[in-house]
């Protein structure tokens, strides 16, 4: 046989080479999504924990984009049925890289909040998908196809102040850890509390951690009470720099959803004095 025959088999056979390559080095990335199904006390974080585990003899990595939350979409229906996609956009501000680069034999783990992509304030059975939209890909830059890319994950909110307490209490201790990303995923996390019940939590983390106190802020802010409020109108008197202006915007962007007109009138007097929001 010629070689001029030979060369379109030889192609061919270099193509299905890389294609089986390709097809085995992505059975060695392992996607595992662990949603907290099941009920959920309302006014709470809903939590998702993604974990990527390299069985491979070789570096991967994924671009999760700032933030580390830009590469994931999330499809949700409401209890109502309707549906919503939605996809982080960047905001101003300092965001640290989201480039995750995962050694061999080793995994990456990171706790999403669901309340991040879409607001959950109504009680009922809630369907999402979250979906991992970046690439995977090998320290030689070849994208894998890997398995399990999204979760379906559902869940039912319900009036449960009691467990929401116990939940905002383990956010308080992790949020008070000297462990930067555990105290940071927690501050975050509790940033979505909106019940008066978890108040004096929210107060005491206000004041021992020195992670993500822009997130307890907007918390209290949200919470909207007497306590809450002065807790934070305290706290701006106090501090100065960048918490003190993350304080003086929380009351100012929670200022329309807080029903007490005495709180409402208090919190409007603050943001006169102080200027925030050019008031």
């Amino acid at each position: 046989m010629s070689l001029r025959a030979l060369i379109p088999k030889l192609l061919i056979f270099a193509l299905l080479s890389c294609l089986c390559d390709s097809a085995v080095l992505a059975e060695g990335v392992e996607i595992v999504w662990a949603p907290r199904s099941g009920e959920q006390p309302l006014g709470g974080p809903v939590f998702v924990d993604f974990c990527v585990t390299n069985h491979l003899p070789r570096a991967i990595e994924f671009d999760l984009g700032p933030g580390s939350k830009m590469a994931f979409e999330l499809e949700i229906s409401t209890p109502a049925g309707v549906r919503h996609k939605r996809k982080l956009e960047i905001k101003e501000g300092i965001y640290m890289p989201g480039l995750v680069v995962v050694q061999p034999g080793d995994r990456y783990q990171q706790q999403l909040v669901i309340n991040d992509w879409f607001e959950l304030v109504e009680a009922g059975t809630y369907s999402a998908r979250l979906r991992l939209t970046a690439p995977i890909r090998d320290d030689n830059g070849l994208a894998l196809e890997v398995k399990k890319r999204e979760a379906l994950i559902v869940f039912t909110l319900v009036e449960d102040p009691e467990r929401l307490r116990n939940i905002c209490e383990r956010l308080v201790r992790q949020a008070t850890r000297l462990e930067a990303r555990i105290a940071l995923e927690a501050a975050h996390a509790l940033g979505y509390v909106q019940h008066p019940i978890c108040t004096p939590l929210l107060k005491e983390c206000l004041l021992t951690t020195f992670h993500g106190r822009d997130s307890i802020a907007r918390s209290l802010a949200n919470i909207g009470t007497a306590e809450a409020v002065d807790a934070l109108i305290a706290a701006w008197k106090k501090d100065r720099g960048k918490f003190q202006y993350a304080v003086g915007w929380a009351l100012y962007d929670a200022r329309d959803k807080i029903r007490d007109p005495e709180v409402k009138k208090r919190v409007a007097a603050f943001l006169k004095e102080s200027g925030v929001g050019g008031t």
